[in-house]
């Protein structure tokens, strides 16, 4: 899991990212890793860690992550409206 923030997030103030984005992204970075479907985490075992780092709010469309953010080259996600980079 820390690997996986280091290598693509950003923890700062204001950064904010939706949990499915979040998982999505993890899900990609694992595989890019060589993790085994073992050693990835599920979405629920995923959100109960990532809850237990980073202050956790839900609305209409599920589980925003706060003080967080993902790092867009990374990912491939420039211009996705569901990730904020302040």
């Amino acid at each position: 899991m820390g690997a996986f923030i280091f290598e693509n997030c950003t923890v700062r103030e204001g950064a904010t990212v939706r949990g499915s984005v979040f998982y999505d992204s993890y899900c990609k970075w694992a595989e890019k890793t060589h993790l085994t479907k073992r050693e990835t985490l599920s979405l629920a075992s995923f959100g109960r860690k990532m809850g237990e780092r980073f202050p956790k709010s839900r609305d209409r469309l599920g589980a925003v992550y706060h003080g967080v953010g993902l790092v867009a080259e990374c990912d491939g996600l420039e211009g996705n409206p569901h990730v904020f980079f302040p």
